[in-house]
């Protein structure tokens, strides 16, 4: 499985996107989700999706259940540190049960940096490619991978 979300920020973000594919390129989910919290303008503008496209969308307690496609599944995602901390923190705010992806997920932003062989000498690791423009968490997934 693929995965990938967009969300209200950084820190203490909910998620307002989510899409997961399978390995061969179905669409498993792809939804908005209602956060509880006002969407910043200046995160609107990175993914484009603002309060008018979530206002009548489930939140995430509503979609929560969709986790059985993710179950025993290995999962890729790209940033997994980023977006499992976003999966987790919507679950603590809905006092719902983490979903422990961090075990059993990938990710594919370490996999592009060898990939790409940025090696920074100074960091010692590979530095991030990042994904460019506006996108939506499906687009982002086949327009990428």
């Amino acid at each position: 499985m693929i995965l990938d979300t967009e969300s209200t920020g950084l820190y203490d973000g909910e998620i307002v996107d989510i899409a997961i594919i399978n390995h061969l390129g179905k669409m498993l989910l792809n939804m908005l989700i209602k956060p509880s919290i006002v969407l910043p303008p200046e995160v609107t503008e990175i993914h484009g999706i603002s309060e008018v496209m979530v206002a009548d969308a489930p939140t995430f307690h509503e979609v929560y259940p969709t986790d059985a496609a993710l179950k025993d599944k290995r999962v890729l995602i790209y940033n997994s540190a980023f977006d499992i901390k976003i999966l987790n923190y919507c679950c603590r705010l809905h006092t719902l049960p983490i979903l422990k992806l961090a075990e059993r997920a990938d990710c594919l932003m370490e996999w592009v940096a060898q990939w790409a062989g940025n090696w920074s000498y100074y960091h010692s690791y590979y530095r991030y490619v990042p994904l460019n423009g506006g996108h939506r968490a499906l687009l982002r997934l086949h327009g990428y991978f």
